[in-house]
């Protein structure tokens, strides 16, 4: 379960990120802090990437877990990280909506501060997802036009 209000539980097959510059949300980001803290730093991942300097590990082992969860459950995924990171191969995220594709059951909460990123791995892949949520900044509420993949849009973040 997650201490985080609007999310049930959260989901990491990636950790690592780096702050986007003159980004309010970024600028006090809660999974830099987490990274660094003795309770993480216990796991080899949390040690490759606590700079927070745009190292990125990709965490196998966490990868199929919401296809064990049978109850519907609200999944914050990537709370360790930025799905949609410059550094983070397109290969790693393909295996990562293949998963939530499976897990129809599940609502998956997506939070991108790298929108743009974010529309240009969907550009050549528009196919609808139902279970996804997206939460942008509200700077770019611009694009809730152009998300076609995505049902379910959130802005209003900082």
């Amino acid at each position: 379960m997650s201490k985080i209000e609007w999310t049930d539980i959260t989901y990491n097959p990636i950790v690592g990120c780096s702050r986007v510059p003159r980004s309010p949300g970024c600028q006090n980001c809660y999974a830099a802090t987490a990274a660094k803290s003795a309770r993480l730093q216990q796991f080899e991942r949390y040690q490759k990437v606590a700079a927070w300097n745009g190292t990125v590990e990709f965490v196998e082992s966490a990868l199929y877990n919401p296809l064990k969860w049978k109850k519907p459950r609200k999944i914050f995924t990537c709370s360790m990280s930025d799905l949609f990171h410059e550094n983070i191969p397109d290969n790693w995220r393909h295996k990562i909506f293949a998963v939530m594709t499976l897990a129809t059951q599940h609502t998956f909460q997506i939070l991108t501060k790298r929108p743009e990123n974010m529309n240009r791995y969907f550009e050549s892949d528009r196919r609808p997802f139902t279970s996804i949520m997206l939460i942008l900044p509200k700077k770019w509420e611009c694009l809730l036009s152009t998300l076609t993949f995505c049902q379910q849009k959130t802005f209003g973040l900082e």
